[in-house]
């Protein structure tokens, strides 16, 4: 069976991912063309499967948003992670302070709080 298009043609799909600077204009008359479908044309589709079909409704959206969703989460877990190795390089540095000044109490409470921010890293995994 022939591969059926969605929402745009192989040549759109090609401009669009394209950079080339030859193909500019080209690229945003697909960009243009992608849009007015997005605008115009689905929300008419959308319509219609709402009204006379909704389990094609729900597989559309399923595919639509669950991307947008694992987006989110991908995000939010990015954002943590940054989080913890903010804490981990601020135990770090004290750590590194601690052993500088030969203060080996102040080095140990530093590990402490090192080895508990690892901790908690890896249990959130």
């Amino acid at each position: 069976m022939a591969r059926r298009r969605a929402l745009l043609t192989d040549r759109e799909r090609e401009l669009i991912a394209e950079n080339d600077p030859d193909d500019e204009n080209r690229r945003y008359q697909a960009i243009s063309r992608a849009r007015n479908k997005i605008q115009d044309e689905l929300p008419n589709d959308v319509e219609l499967l709402a009204e006379s079909h909704p389990q094609l409704l729900s597989e559309l959206q399923n595919v639509v948003c669950e991307d947008v969703g694992t987006l989110t989460e991908y995000r939010e877990q990015l954002q943590e992670a940054h989080e913890q190795i903010e804490e981990l390089e601020s135990s770090l540095n004290d750590i590194e302070a601690a052993f500088n000044c030969d203060d080996p109490d102040a080095a140990r409470t530093a590990l402490e709080r090192a080895q508990e921010a690892v901790s908690k890293a890896c249990l959130d995994d």
